[in-house]
């Protein structure tokens, strides 16, 4: 099993123990032939009220593959491909049509000045085939709805989705040596202190 795999695995067993989404948010919707389907995103919708949960107060990191976030391919929204590196920024992963990841960025926006460093926003979660300007419409989407101003967004696409890590929202941070993953829903504090961690 290559170290992709493995780390996506691993964070499929912790995330499953904190409030947080999995990675799929599949809408089947019918073909005009009705007989065959095909997958689109759904439409941003603003879920602050949905599937809402007490952000965990416990810091519950754990250990990831440092190889595999040291590269990571992400679009900007102009079409540029650039690649992450945990080594030099945390990156946050989300989905759009996520509440947990929804409230987590508007916890962000209103705490800004408090953290410590800005994290790269990865927009990922979406369906096989989406492009470019699809994901960005539906970031945009979310940013202008759910006021949020500051962050630089970029988007995950086509095969590199399996970069984003099994539960969102997720975290990946540099502590010392060692590449953590902080996943689920927390309290400011605790993303602070990760956020503090890495820098």
């Amino acid at each position: 099993m290559n170290k992709i795999a493995i780390s996506i695995a691993l964070s499929a067993a912790i995330f499953f123990s904190t409030a947080g989404c999995g990675t799929s948010n599949t809408t089947v919707t019918p073909s005009r032939s009705h007989t065959t389907a095909y997958i689109q995103n759904p439409p941003f919708m603003n879920k602050l009220n949905l599937e809402v949960v007490t952000p965990s107060n416990t810091f519950n990191s754990f250990d990831m593959n440092k190889s595999v976030y040291t590269n990571v391919p992400v679009y900007d929204s102009s079409g540029k491909k650039i690649s992450l590196d945990v080594d030099k920024q945390p990156i946050f992963f989300e989905a759009y049509w996520c509440p947990h990841c929804q409230r987590t960025l508007v916890l962000w926006n209103k705490n800004h000045s408090k953290l410590q460093e800005s994290p790269a926003i990865v927009s990922s979660g979406f369906e096989p085939g989406t492009t470019l300007s699809q994901a960005v419409a539906l970031s945009r989407a979310e940013v202008n709805a759910l006021g949020l101003k500051g962050f630089k967004i970029y988007f995950l696409l086509g095969s590199a989705q399996k970069y984003t890590p099994a539960g969102i929202p997720s975290l990946i941070f540099k502590d010392k040596n060692q590449i953590e993953m902080l996943a689920g829903e927390h309290t400011l504090l605790i993303w602070e202190k990760a956020l503090r961690a890495h820098s």
